[in-house]
């Protein structure tokens, strides 16, 4: 995300072949995290790599960027239009009809190049699991709500415990040796129901009803502290799929739950399972568009469609409400002093106040007369001045002050009479599209 926003879709080129590695050994020694970003990282990385080869526009790098990404995640879980979906979404925050060919055409590839080697089996066994009635979309807007909430959750206790590994007083060499015993610990828990790893082989367990609803409960909260240590502490390895198997435990408890309350409505509980994976990753990731596809296209089975657009959608609106924009994968930047925000543009977002402040500034003495005022608006064209009393702000003034002002009395009023004193200042280190939020709010 920092390489297409802000570095013309640069990434060096031993982060393709040193992310395989290190997230091998990460996931395969048993931490918990998953395989979808680093095969995105390692996807990007060859097509920068590519790029700085044939010495492309830095426009068409970061394309390429977004083609490697999406063609990683698409052949990892044969799924080629999510793939496509996940690169346009997540990377570039937006569907352009120019950029999504090329991205489709990755994706497809991609997707058709994996399933040689490994097969086109779904990544997860749904069969007659996509059933449902249009009285449970009522359910399926409560488990959006929830979710929204479950997802904000997951987001802060990731970073929190994120937060305690950074804080630690030891060489960050050691750092993932922790976060490993961590890990460990939790495993010896229970071992056989996919905390280690990836966990897909938890995922097909709750799907098959081999889970109880305790069980479900305590499995999902446990793979939210077994990523967050095995990742937060600097293991190499993605969040998608833990979120999946994540909302995997809690959907289905949400479905059992459902079904215990409303048995002659709810058609199969653990449908609830496969639009829990969704859900919870379109709030954490704000990207309710990439699952409402990819996790049908997972389960091979596109009949849930319908509730899964209802419920992802309420979780993005209700995870926004709380994260403004932010997510998962951009509080990581937030924090390094790179603000991207899903959703919407986000160049206001890079540019700093310092950078378009006019730093020779031209001051107004509070005991001026309000006329001469009219002669600084004709010989500067600039639409308000400070008030600068020994040295100390004192109020704005602004053009709107003196047209509001009667010419019959303009000569007996002086300039602090009708400046602002109710005054909003920015600092040069903030963003210009904080600035325009303290505009708007005050108008």
């Amino acid at each position: 995300m920092e390489a297409v926003a802000l570095k013309g879709g640069y990434i060096r080129k031993r982060v393709a072949f040193l992310k395989v590695i290190v997230s091998a050994i990460t996931i395969g020694s048993g931490g918990s995290a998953g395989r979808e970003g680093p095969i995105a990282q390692t996807g990007s990385a060859i097509g920068s790599t590519l790029a700085q080869i044939f010495k492309l526009e830095p426009s068409d790098a970061k394309l390429l960027v977004v083609c490697g990404l999406s063609a990683g995640i698409a052949g990892a879980f044969n799924a080629p239009l999510g793939g496509a979906l996940f690169g346009m979404e997540v990377l570039l925050r937006g569907i352009g009809l120019f950029n999504a060919m090329p991205v489709i055409i990755a994706s497809v590839i991609g997707a058709a190049v994996a399933s040689t080697f490994l097969g086109q089996k779904p990544a997860f066994n749904a069969e007659g699991l996509t059933s449902w009635s249009p009285p449970e979309l009522v359910f399926y807007a409560i488990l959006g709500l929830i979710f929204g909430i479950i997802s904000v959750l997951w987001i802060k206790s990731f970073y929190a415990i994120e937060g305690v590994f950074e804080r630690l007083k030891v060489s960050s060499t050691y750092k993932p040796v922790l976060g490993g015993l961590a890990t460990g610990f939790l495993i010896m828990l229970l071992p056989e129901h996919g905390i280690m790893g990836v966990g897909y082989e938890g995922v097909n367990k709750a799907l098959a009803g081999e889970l109880f609803l305790a069980l479900l409960l305590i499995l999902g909260i446990l793979k939210m502290i077994a990523t967050s240590c095995t990742v937060g502490s600097g293991g190499s390895g993605g969040i998608f799929a833990p979120s999946l198997y994540i909302g995997a435990m809690l959907g289905a408890a949400m479905g059992l739950l459902f079904d215990l309350a409303f048995p002659s409505i709810v058609d199969q509980p653990l449908t609830y399972a496969l639009a829990g994976m969704a859900v919870l990753f379109a709030g954490a990731a704000q990207a309710p568009i990439n699952v409402i596809i990819m996790i049908p296209e997972m389960s091979n089975d596109f009949a849930l469609i319908p509730p899964i657009m209802i419920s992802s959608s309420i979780s993005f609106f209700v995870a926004w409400l709380f994260l403004r924009g932010s997510s998962i994968y951009t509080i990581k930047l937030h924090r390094r002093g790179i603000i991207l925000r899903m959703g919407r543009p986000f160049i206001l977002d890079l540019i700093k106040v310092e950078e378009v402040m006019t730093k020779k500034v031209i001051t107004i003495s509070p005991d001026m007369p309000a006329p001469i005022l009219e002669l600084f608006f004709e010989e500067h064209h600039h639409t308000g001045y400070p008030v600068v009393e020994k040295g100390q702000l004192v109020g704005i003034v602004t053009i709107r002050d003196l047209q509001k002002l009667p010419h019959s009395i303009r000569n007996k009023v002086k300039i602090i009479e009708i400046a602002s004193k109710d005054i909003i200042v920015a600092y040069p280190d903030e963003t210009v599209h904080s600035v325009l939020d303290k505009m708007h709010e005050k108008t």
